[in-house]
């Protein structure tokens, strides 16, 4: 679409209603972005998204810890680069209020997506055209839309098509669920894909949870479990877990800390080759589903921050010192 008068003025419209509506206590995050799309058409988000992102953009989707792993990307990037983000607020007009609201380097957005018909999640990823899209898990839990069940097949499709037609950039995928290394597995030939998960024996989940196999539906066999469905699984078809490139290799909990040890070897998108390092942190004790979240936006920080330079401190300072405000209630 080429740009013209009425792409311009509803981008102007879009800006203005942000800074007027940003008072009120919901912060009109998704107002502007609906007034711009409705008027201005669905295929100017792309040259919005050219417009005012500088340098390329993050999506962050999964079943669940999409906010709490936004807000510590957020947290993280903000120190070394300008952002513009969209978190809590998960829908594509929380996304383009966000990018009418700022010209930046970095868009860093979470994504929710139930189903194809309103996610839209190819359409998103068509016009955003994200350097790195991040998934936590996928589990059954979202797969209900407006009252309407929709089928697990249909969910999976639909997180899939965020990252399906991406090239050169960037997939982050944990490792330990079976559905999100499926979907890391199917990138590899198209990009860099950075896995995350645990490395240790200390953690078990006996909840007896029957998984399937992503690819060719057959019951997976764990060796380990972590969480759910999250852990160390293979399948009689060749199927099987990929080895973390960030991984928890150290855990145990003392004065009523998690006292965790994270090894990485990362591809960073802009020094275009591996970086590795060490982490000792002491965590609260907020649970695994929350370490995982500090795997993915570790994962996350490490391979599209353009300033790796002491990367091991800056993300000490902050797990360190981590604000629990940041936990959904």
């Amino acid at each position: 679409m080429k740009k013209g008068l009425k792409y311009s003025l509803m981008k102007t419209v879009g800006y203005l209603s942000y800074n007027l509506l940003k008072i009120l206590p919901t912060g009109g995050k998704s107002y502007p972005g609906y007034l711009f799309l409705r008027y201005a058409g669905l295929d100017s988000l792309g040259n919005l998204a050219k417009e005012q992102i500088k340098d390329g953009s993050i999506l962050i989707t999964g079943t669940n810890g999409k906010t709490t792993t936004t807000t510590m990307i957020i947290d993280l990037m903000s120190n070394d680069v300008n952002i513009s983000k969209s978190v809590d607020n998960n829908t594509i007009y929380a996304l383009t209020t966000a990018l009418l609201a700022k010209k930046s380097d970095i868009g860093i957005f979470e994504y929710g997506i139930r189903d194809l018909k309103h996610g839209i999640p190819d359409v998103v990823e068509k016009n955003i055209k994200p350097k790195v899209v991040v998934y936590t898990n996928v589990s059954r839990e979202h797969t209900q839309v407006l009252g309407v069940k929709n089928s697990f097949e249909d969910y999976v499709k639909a997180k899939t098509l965020l990252s399906k037609n991406m090239k050169d950039g960037i997939v982050v995928a944990n490792a330990d669920d079976p559905i999100i290394c499926n979907i890391g597995q199917e990138k590899q030939n198209d990009g860099h894909v950075v896995y995350y998960g645990f490395n240790v024996d200390n953690i078990e989940d006996d909840t007896d949870v029957s998984v399937m196999c992503p690819k060719c539906n057959k019951p997976l066999t764990y060796s380990h479990k972590y969480m759910n469905q999250r852990g160390v699984y293979s399948c009689s078809c060749g199927f099987k877990r990929c080895e973390p490139d960030v991984k928890i290799t150290k855990y145990s909990i003392e004065n009523n800390k998690n006292i965790i040890t994270i090894d990485a070897n990362v591809y960073n998108y802009f020094v275009d080759e591996n970086i590795s390092f060490t982490l000792d942190l002491e965590l609260p004790l907020f649970g695994v589903h929350n370490v995982y979240n500090v795997l993915a936006a570790t994962s996350t920080y490490a391979c599209f921050t353009p300033k790796p330079e002491n990367i091991e401190e800056k993300l000490k300072n902050y797990f360190n010192n981590i604000d629990l405000s940041i936990l959904p209630p």
